[in-house]
């Protein structure tokens, strides 16, 4: 039998996908279960596939009773006993099907005490049906039979003792109800799967990326650290990209951007940013290999961060981690009020900068709320 798990929902009740419940073969009754002339004889009856197979041998077991013991159900005027009356454990439920010689279905666990009698070890299913007898014989896989079952209909699926008969017979019309304990199919062993795992949604793979965004910023930072070099090599980093361009690069275009807490943008599928980081990565590494001066990037990143402490002193504290030294020179030439040609801001700044401390060493300082540019330090400017 396939091996199947047990999944638990949130009530505690367990199912269980695709169990057994009967299956073809030949199988042995008493002559008093089948309605046979001799009452007391046992008699081979053939259950074929065909049978089992049939629509609507499968539609009547489509959300039957599971009970504990065999009884069976219906009516008080037609001699049967009202499921309310015996007790309802647990269901079939409406996966019903039929291969490779078995009929399966998902089946549910609502009581405790069934519960119990499970991991106890009761766990043999048998089901309680009805069923035409016909008079044939045969060979099936080697085994001679004298009757066929015909037109098997669901009533109910017991969970039984081994070898347990339950009740003799019970005729309604011409079919005959017949129990199935002889033949009893195990319940998988107890080796419980459960879903207690989360599923992975947008946020969980958001949560992923949230924990990547420090990892990433010094990556970008690096990235752009080399930005110059590449710009010097290959030309301008942010010119339009020309038609040509390939899908993947469209894709990491689209798909890199996280918002402040590093969570993927409204709409933006968190797979692809994960996988656009990853190639910035790739890309890194293939740089370097590929022979760019990391001494020189250092350098440049050192550079920088010299260039932000000594304005930090004039314009307050900023967050420079991500910034090239050219960023933090056209920021400083911003802050401070500057005006230069573009591309002249690195000199600008300088000039500024080498100003400010010549005064200082003469015993003129520069308060940083204030940026009042004296006329030694305007016609410094004027000169370069």
């Amino acid at each position: 039998m396939a091996a199947s798990s047990r999944v638990v929902d949130t009530n505690g009740w367990f199912e269980v996908k695709d169990n057994p419940l009967s299956r073809v073969g030949v199988f042995p009754y008493s002559g008093a279960q089948i309605g046979a002339p001799e009452p007391d004889k046992i008699y081979q009856v053939y259950r074929p596939e065909e049978e089992l197979s049939d629509p609507e041998c499968l539609e009547s077991f489509k959300l039957l009773p599971w009970i504990d013991d065999h009884e069976m159900l219906g009516s008080e005027r037609e001699g049967l006993t009202p499921a309310e009356s015996k007790g309802i454990h647990g269901v079939i439920g409406e996966a019903v099907k039929f291969a490779g010689g078995i009929l399966s279905a998902n089946i549910k666990v609502f009581s405790d005490s069934m519960a119990k009698l499970i991991e106890s070890g009761k766990r043999e299913l048998s089901c309680g049906y009805r069923c035409r007898y016909e008079p044939q014989t045969g060979i099936f896989q080697g085994q001679p039979f004298e009757y066929v079952q015909r037109e098997i209909r669901g009533n109910h699926l017991a969970l039984v003792d081994e070898g347990r008969m339950g009740k003799q017979v019970a005729v309604l019309d011409h079919l005959i109800f017949t129990i199935d304990a002889k033949e009893a199919l195990n319940m998988e062993p107890i080796t419980e799967k459960t879903t207690d795992a989360e599923p992975v949604t947008l946020e969980s793979l958001a949560a992923m990326v949230g924990a990547m965004a420090e990892q990433l910023g010094k990556v970008t930072a690096f990235m752009e650290a080399l930005k110059p070099k590449e710009e010097a090599e290959h030309g301008s980093l942010d010119e339009e990209a020309p038609a040509e361009v390939d899908a993947a690069s469209v894709v990491d275009a689209e798909c890199a951007t996280v918002d402040e807490e590093g969570k993927p943008a409204e709409g933006m599928d968190s797979a692809k940013v994960i996988a656009s980081m990853k190639k910035q990565i790739a890309r890194l590494e293939a740089g370097l290999k590929n022979g760019m001066d990391s001494g020189a990037v250092m350098r440049d990143i050192s550079a920088r961060d010299e260039l932000a402490s000594r304005l930090s002193v004039l314009v307050g504290t900023f967050d420079h981690a991500k910034m090239t030294k050219n960023d933090v020179d056209a920021y400083g030439v911003k802050k401070l009020g500057l005006t230069c040609e573009k591309g002249q801001e690195g000199a600008t700044l300088a000039g500024y900068l080498a100003a400010v401390n010549k005064g200082s060493a003469s015993g003129f300082m520069l308060a940083a709320d204030a940026i009042n540019k004296s006329s030694q330090v305007d016609d410094f400017l004027k000169v370069k």
